[in-house]
């Protein structure tokens, strides 16, 4: 029996046709985790307690939730082989579908005993920045599931291995066949099954009466062809719930205990909840910062920044605001925004809700322009309205009655095309003909959002990274490795001489090159006098890996140097000790085999603003 992992990641990208890069196909066969497609499973828009939980790039699954801001997954949806503790800047929830309303993950427990393997342990919870809004929690179950028990499987994922895309919620029925002391299972002689992109979905079965989760997906044996492994509810239902009582990241504690993470970090001005972490993990520019413990080696520390942003101040990444998006708005920068309707308009006072290509909305400020003044979109406008004016070019306007002509003097209140009404200068007594109503500027996705097509994204390519994910993504050049974004590479795609597109480049490791200290997992780009490096803080009582040595860095600081230099490299001296050069050397007493030099900011950078790759 083979048993298959239900959370994917893309390792090769193949090409369908030969003009078009629209659609890029995954290759199954160098695929070593997938997430599991619900098979022989009905399409569904009820169930609203199960949603989406994705956690970057193309790792993608399916959440139930359990509380007002809770959501009950599988660990590993929110863990990889590379970082085996949650990525909490990445972690989201989507309700119904990546139209839906999102929410921001404030932090995530996952299971202490999970090994990152198998089907032991395979719980997490996702404690979301608020309430969900509208949706009823799901009851969970505290008694054992009895075999051949009616069971309601959903799920997001494929209808089959390699069949179908992720994102279509979908539900199908089963009976339990057998019950361990922490999983129960099904088969597919018996009903529906679960396969990649159901991974972390709910099992549901009756309980007085009512519909209650008893399990979470978590393994599909065979291709999803033969049987299911879920975890069941009862057996971590005391875990479970005390995740709920406890704090979330940055809330005030005295012990780990006291933490969802489990992490108390003691800080001067008093102990917060923290997470750990590694490249791009901690939220709101917040800091990676090395503990010197093997156990818990790196966790988020308060950055020197001014924390989370709100609605409508300027961004540069999603990570920058609260709500974790982030909008770039052509010719007037980026502003962090929330999800809205552009039906119900239902944004703050002095914001608009633009639509937003491929479904749904988000809230932008108005600009300063008054009524009648010049603009080029509604978003000059701070009524959010900019019209063609027959002779005078586009002018900001505002909704008016043509019964009523209730617009200011000098202005009459023009029919549009669709029944309204819209203030333009002029007389009443001389209405102009009928204006066709001003079309919303329209939001396209940024660079890996969730997409449908090319048309959706501000690169203009929507790309399939494997069966059930698409994001946007960039074009490039494969003889050009500069043709990609800082912190991206270009990754050719099969059957194209030297198209490409470019995909987020992991940080690097300890002892690989470096240009800054963006290029590093540590935040540290080191140089040792003929070529910099990335390395990392450390303790002298419990050294560096194999090869490297825990020499000083400054007064106070210790860092990973190469065990041995190749000769000519230049001394600590060499590179500069002044406030001039920008570096900071080694304690006089630091052995000469042992130079290194590491740049003042990028220290320093351990306790500010982290600088994130884009």
């Amino acid at each position: 029996m083979i048993l298959r992992r239900l959370c994917f990641t893309f390792v090769a990208i193949s090409l369908v046709g030969c003009a078009d890069i629209e659609r890029l196909d995954l290759d199954p066969a160098a695929t070593s985790r997938r997430n599991m497609p619900l098979v022989g499973g009905q399409t569904t828009t009820g169930w609203r307690a199960v949603g989406i939980v994705h956690s970057g790039g193309s790792s993608a699954c399916t959440g139930t939730l359990i509380g007002k801001r809770a959501v009950l997954t599988a660990a590993h949806c929110v863990t990889s082989k590379t970082a085996p503790y949650p990525v909490l800047s990445q972690v989201r929830f989507y309700v119904d579908n990546f139209q839906g309303a999102l929410y921001p993950a404030s932090s995530v427990a996952v299971h202490p005993s999970w090994a990152g393997q198998g089907n032991q342990n395979d719980v997490a919870v996702v404690i979301l920045n608020k309430d969900v809004s509208g949706v009823t929690p799901m009851p969970m179950a505290s008694t054992k599931p009895v075999v051949g028990e009616a069971i309601t499987l959903l799920g997001y994922g494929l209808t089959g291995a390699g069949q179908g895309q992720f994102g279509t919620k979908r539900i199908g029925t089963n009976t339990v066949n057998s019950v361990g002391n922490e999983n129960l299972r099904f088969l597919s002689t018996s009903g529906a099954m679960v396969c990649n992109g159901d991974s972390g979905g709910p099992t549901f079965a009756k309980r007085g009466g009512a519909d209650t989760l008893i399990g979470v997906h978590s393994t599909s044996a065979q291709g999803c062809a033969t049987a299911g492994t879920d975890m069941r509810v009862d057996a971590y239902l005391p875990w479970i719930q005390a995740q709920l009582t406890k704090g979330i990241y940055s809330s005030p504690c005295s012990g780990g205990s006291q933490c969802v993470s489990g992490i108390c970090l003691q800080l001067p001005n008093g102990n917060l909840c923290s997470q750990e972490c590694s490249s791009k993990a901690c939220p709101f520019g917040d800091t990676c910062v090395n503990t010197g413990n093997a156990q818990v080696p790196k966790v988020c520390s308060p950055g020197s920044g001014s924390g989370p942003k709100q609605l409508g101040d300027t961004c540069t990444d999603p990570l920058d605001c609260s709500s974790q998006i982030c909008v770039p708005v052509p010719n007037k920068g980026s502003y962090c925004s929330e999800q809205c309707d552009p039906a119900q308009k239902n944004c703050p006072a002095s914001f608009f809700c633009a639509p937003v290509q491929g479904g749904g909305g988000v809230c932008l400020p108005g600009g300063a322009k008054k009524l009648g003044e010049t603009c080029t979109d509604s978003l000059d406008c701070e009524t959010f309205i900019c019209v063609a004016v027959p002779g005078k070019g586009n002018r900001c306007s505002q909704d008016c009655s043509t019964t009523q002509q209730n617009c200011p003097t000098g202005y009459t209140c023009a029919a549009t095309t669709n029944g309204g009404g819209l203030c333009i200068e002029g007389s009443p007594s001389n209405p102009p003909p009928p204006l066709p109503p001003p079309p919303p500027p329209t939001v396209k996705k940024p660079r890996g959002d969730p997409c449908e097509k090319s048309e959706d994204c501000q690169t203009n390519l929507c790309a399939n990274l494997s069966a059930s994910t698409r994001i946007c993504v960039d074009e490039c050049d494969t003889t050009q490795p500069a043709s990609c974004p800082k912190g991206y590479a270009c990754v050719g795609v099969s059957g194209q001489a030297t198209k490409g597109i470019c995909l987020a480049q992991p940080p690097g490791k300890l002892g690989e090159r470096c240009e800054s200290k963006a290029d590093c997992e540590s935040n540290i780009c080191a140089s040792d006098g003929t070529a910099s490096f990335c390395t990392e803080l450390c303790d002298p009582s419990t050294g560096c890996p194999a090869g490297w040595s825990c020499v000083a860095a400054g007064s106070t600081q210790y860092a990973c140097a190469k065990a041995t230099q190749p000769s000519g490299d230049a001394g600590a001296g060499d590179a500069g000790t002044s406030g001039d050069g920008g570096g900071c050397a080694l304690d006089p007493d630091t052995p000469a085999s042992t130079p290194l030099v590491l740049c003042a900011l990028a220290l320093l950078a351990l306790l500010g603003r982290r600088r994130r790759r884009r």
